[in-house]
């Protein structure tokens, strides 16, 4: 079967659908996604501006590629998007979908109070994503943008041993969330690559598993700029153990966060393994959680790699660089830590602990 790449057939979207954001055409775009074949290319209208009050839907979609040629979709209401998933009013949802791409594409939500602010934060609208992708195989977001929404710029979940897999964000620009960055509740295989991410109202990425049984594995979070988040710029917390094979290489910020990488395991079992390259990293210390001081804190954690990377806390915080709790097979190696109090803290269940200082 053909994957889309651009060559499929292609469908443009009827010039009867209003583009200047006047009306809400919600329900026109609907019928026309709906309308479409797989194995397409479905275009919309170049520059223009989509009002949508609801959610947009592919369900069961395969083969298939949505290029927004630069269009933008505005909701202007505030919606709903609480805690239950099923009743959000994501502007995009992906579900039980493979082989899908979307690109082009601006999505504006309506959160007026969206960013670092304590306001950003509404508890009963924060599932209200920009895009919201679950149980599927094969999703691309490429050159799209999110901004000013309640929720996450992108969230990642699945059902019950159904995690989404084979997830893409790359070459993306994303600013002013009213929860997370980017999360991943249920994922496998998920790349997120050459991003922009900023102004984060919680954590920039949260791997944050809902139930023990959820997943959050093979995770590469490559050469990224990030901005400014109010809490951590990786939140690692949740549920079960099943979370590791998280690669972190060559990302650059460009503010600092609350507080920096937070994982944090249930005491049974160890979450890993997490490998940190080559990033160049900055946390003011304001934020913490479970009582833990250091800039990087494992707790319940096994195979971490640090390596090549460029800390900066500010001097005054005497932070550690590392701190680990219960924590083993550690490799920290040639960093340059830069105002902290001393590179690492590790309580006396953590075990095989190697430490190499820059330059030595």
């Amino acid at each position: 079967m053909q994957r889309p790449d651009g060559h499929g057939q292609a469908v443009v979207m009827p010039a009867s659908i209003v583009g200047d954001c006047s009306a809400d055409v919600t329900a026109d775009l609907q019928s026309w996604l709906d309308s479409t074949p797989d194995n397409a290319r479905l275009m919309l209208r170049r520059r223009a501006c989509f009002r949508i009050e609801g959610t947009l839907k592919l369900v069961d979609r395969h083969d298939l590629v949505v290029d927004g040629l630069d269009a933008t979709l505005k909701a202007t209401t505030r919606g709903s998007g609480g805690r239950l998933q099923v009743r959000a009013r994501s502007q995009v949802n992906i579900v039980n979908s493979r082989n899908v791409t979307v690109r082009n594409l601006n999505v504006h939500g309506a959160n007026p109070d969206a960013g670092t602010s304590t306001a950003a934060y509404h508890p009963a609208l924060e599932a209200q994503h920009a895009f919201a992708l679950m149980r599927d195989d094969g999703v691309t977001l490429d050159h799209v943008t999110a901004s000013d929404v309640y929720g996450d710029f992108v969230y990642v979940g699945g059902a019950t041993g159904h995690p989404s897999r084979r997830i893409t964000i790359t070459d993306s620009h994303f600013e002013r969330s009213g929860r997370q960055g980017i999360s991943i509740t249920n994922g496998n295989d998920v790349q997120i690559v050459g991003n922009t991410i900023g102004d984060v109202a919680r954590s920039l990425i949260d791997l944050e598993p809902n139930l023990g049984s959820d997943e959050a594995r093979n995770i590469r979070i490559a050469n990224n700029t990030t901005g400014a988040a109010r809490n951590f710029w990786i939140a690692d917390k949740g549920s079960g153990i099943n979370i590791g094979d998280v690669t972190v290489t060559h990302n650059v910020m460009q503010a600092p966060t609350g507080g920096l990488v937070f994982v944090y395991g249930p005491k049974r079992g160890k979450r890993g393994p997490f490998t940190f390259t080559g990033n160049v990293l900055q946390v003011t210390g304001a934020v913490s959680d479970e009582g833990t001081v250091g800039a990087f804190v494992f707790s319940n954690a096994r195979n971490v790699s640090i390596s090549d990377n460029q800390l900066t806390v500010p001097a005054d915080r005497a932070m550690p660089a590392v701190e680990l709790l219960a924590t083993s097979d550690v490799v920290i190696s040639h960093n340059k830590f830069l105002g902290t109090a001393k590179p690492v803290l590790a309580d006396s269940s953590s075990r095989s602990i190697r430490l190499t200082l820059s330059g030595k």
